[in-house]
């Protein structure tokens, strides 16, 4: 019940980030995040976020070189943390977007 809830938050926190897509997972505690629009790889802005956020992903390239644009979240978590997570992964995708970093 619990994950029932995280999930309905961390999708209609997500859905508030112009520019991104992501899975709409039917199981487990992860979703796949697009980053595409961000111009960075998986990679590149999964390492971005934890420097500059503070917020921990995993680049989802291991899934195959068709998810290297995706990064990999786990919404096992507070829902304020959650909340906080996408705030902050919100930032970055607008800093981005923006030109600022």
């Amino acid at each position: 019940r619990v994950l029932f809830r995280s999930r309905a938050l961390m999708l209609q926190k997500l859905s508030e980030i112009p520019g991104i897509s992501y899975s709409n997972p039917a199981g487990a505690f992860y979703l796949l995040m697009n980053v595409a629009a961000s111009g960075l790889s998986g990679k590149a802005f999964s390492e971005r976020l934890l420097a500059e956020k503070h917020v921990a992903t995993v680049p989802a390239k291991a899934f195959g070189d068709n998810f290297a644009d995706y990064i990999r979240i786990s919404y096992a978590t507070s829902e304020s943390d959650i909340e906080e997570g996408v705030r902050r992964i919100k930032e970055l995708v607008k800093e981005l977007k923006d030109g600022k970093n």
